[in-house]
């Protein structure tokens, strides 16, 4: 890695520190005095606006934006507020991309405005600040006397870039701070939720099918990505309902080869196989009067998935080499990291199968969709992980809490209790009640990308690969991604691509 690039890398990561610093607190307006003193001092910007949009997880919000200025006079601030829908910021928040000029009042493009003219408005630099989902969270906007340097107008971007997801969470922690939990008229009436550690809506909305779901007995689908904690909401299922005081028993079918399926299941006599030399109990029968939970049903083979199906139709079954029937007694939750439907349309999955077991799917959001519940759940797997371990009670540090909050966790709850019960160990290690940022990941080796530097470069090549795709079409690479056209304009510029 040349000496340039590692220069690069090493400033980025001292402006992530310090906004990761700044983003302690619920209070948003210390946050934002912060980060704008922050880049004025990194641009030389003479002024310099800042402004962040609450949202919540429906959309925007009727509370007033947060916004910060700095350099101008109170008439140039009222300006610029009364100017935000018709001016240089405007463009910016309307097509998600940055807006660069070396001198408005002779710029073509804002020259006739009549507010660029009468303060005699130079060099200017505004950049969005764009979300995960490629919404537009807020804008960042400098000017100067003299023309910004290509340094600076790079310095803003990774600004603008790192101070999304920040901003995000200090909105969000503001907001929860003075609201109530979404999720505790559900978790009132739920025994053992805690397992799933959380307050947002999305997870609200989950534990509010539980506890119509729960009760009846019937067989359910639990859907979601891999790690997202599947197992313990089937748990809670089953703790919740009328077989709670039974047993709960687990069958991964990914790890099952279609000839031992029905073995397991269904239990063996002996001599059916070469293993049954005495008989063998299936999973089924260990369950009786209590829960069976599949794990990855879509895995299961053509043949398997007719097997459970004829089984589900009146919960009868043969064990393997048996000549009489056996009645269960038993709920079959079960789960899956695939699509249903798309193993469905796919002819992949049985459509009547997929009928008896989703009458009412419940579907785990990945982390990254829930976002307001990931600093909860990393306190509750630092408290866990003390326990554990028989260690004093650790905290989290404002930073690693925005740190963690930040990382998209594709590995969702699996990847975050990892991380988090490494870097309590860590920190009992040093002899430190606080679990600090640089405990999260491992120490490098010297010239190592770190995790966010590897993140840039995956998606750099996503991006890459999705426009040599379309031919540079960015609508159809956008599509390809699935992210909205100005996210993706916004990696390009970020990354400094060029459309062929």
């Amino acid at each position: 890695m040349a000496a340039t690039e590692i220069e690069r890398l090493q400033t980025e990561n001292k402006l992530y520190a310090t906004l990761l610093a700044l983003a302690g607190s619920t209070e948003v307006s210390p946050f934002l005095e912060g980060a704008l003193e922050l880049i004025v001092a990194l641009s030389g910007a003479d002024r310099a606006y800042i402004e962040l949009v609450d949202t919540t997880e429906t959309g925007l919000t009727d509370e007033p934006t947060w916004w910060l200025a700095k350099g101008f006079a109170n008439d140039e601030i009222r300006l610029v507020r009364d100017t935000i829908s018709t001016g240089i910021i405007a463009q910016a928040l309307a097509t998600g991309q940055p807006v660069r000029t070396d001198d408005a009042t002779a710029d073509p493009r804002f020259a006739a405005r009549g507010s660029v003219q009468a303060k005699s408005i130079g060099a200017v630099l505004c950049c969005p600040v764009i979300g995960d989902e490629g919404e537009v969270r807020g804008v960042v906007y400098l000017q100067g006397a003299a023309p910004f340097t290509e340094e600076v107008n790079a310095t803003l971007s990774v600004f603008a870039e790192q101070l999304a997801p920040l901003a995000a969470h200090t909105v969000a922690r503001h907001r929860l701070s003075r609201a109530a939990d979404a999720t505790a008229p559900y978790r009132a009436k739920l025994e053992g939720s805690e397992a799933l550690a959380g307050t947002s809506l999305a997870l609200a909305g989950v534990l509010k099918t539980v506890t119509v779901v729960a009760p009846l007995d019937m067989h359910l689908l639990i859907t979601g990505p891999t790690g997202t904690g599947k197992t313990a909401l089937a748990r809670l299922v089953a703790s919740n309902g009328r077989r709670a005081n039974g047993p709960f028993v687990e069958l991964n079918c990914a790890s099952l080869p279609d000839e031992l399926f029905e073995s397991e299941m269904f239990g063996a006599k002996a001599g059916a196989h070469s293993s049954a030399t005495r008989d063998l109990q299936g999973k089924v029968a260990a369950a009786e009067r209590g829960t069976l939970f599949l794990d990855e049903v879509g895995e299961l083979t053509p043949r398997a998935q007719a097997k459970l199906l004829q089984f589900l139709q009146d919960l009868t079954y043969y064990p393997l080499g048996g000549t009489q029937p056996v009645k269960a007694d038993v709920r079959i939750i079960a789960a899956t990291n695939v699509p249903m439907n798309e193993l469905r349309d796919e002819a992949r999955f049985r459509q009547d199968l997929l009928h008896r077991l989703g009458v009412m799917p419940i579907e785990l959001p990945a982390l990254a969709a829930r976002r307001a519940d990931i600093v909860p759940m990393a306190r509750a797997l630092c408290e866990r992980a003390c326990r554990r371990h028989g260690f004093e009670a650790l905290r989290l540090s404002g930073g690693a809490e925005n740190a963690l909050y930040c990382d998209p966790w594709p590995g969702n709850v699996r990847e975050l209790s990892n991380v988090v019960e490494r870097a309590v160990v860590m920190a009992q290690s040093e002899g430190r009640d606080v679990v600090e940022t640089r405990d999260l990941h491992p120490q490098r080796e010297e010239g190592a990308p770190s995790y966010h530097e590897a993140m840039r470069k995956f998606q750099r090549g996503l991006v890459m690969n999705a426009l040599s795709a379309t031919d540079g079409n960015v609508a159809a690479a956008a599509q390809r991604l699935d992210v909205s056209r100005a996210y993706l304009y916004r990696l390009i510029q970020t990354f400094g691509l060029r459309r062929a």
